[in-house]
């Protein structure tokens, strides 16, 4: 992987580039994506490199395409968690 993801507590995603040892900023971030400060715990990258899955405690999954990482693609909502780490 050339790309590392990190969740929030509050449902922020950032996305670091592995290859920059910096880390001073994400290369992309969205701010608590409509799951009402609700935190990240699960984020899994698709093998085609430009898609992530993120899984919240809002009871959604949640698709993004990393070429436009503003809104989810696709929202899959009603799978209840019941545990702070839910996964993908």
């Amino acid at each position: 992987g050339a790309l590392i993801a990190t969740g929030g507590e509050d449902g922020t995603i950032m996305i670091w580039n592995a290859k920059n040892t910096a880390f001073h900023r994400p290369e992309h971030t969205v701010f608590a994506p409509n799951n009402l400060g609700e935190a990240t715990s699960s984020l899994r990258f698709k093998s085609d490199n430009v898609s992530l899955f993120s899984r919240s405690k809002d009871h959604t999954v949640k698709l993004w395409d990393l070429r436009a990482f503003k809104e989810p693609v696709h929202v899959w909502g009603n799978l209840p968690t019941y545990y702070d780490f839910g996964n993908v």
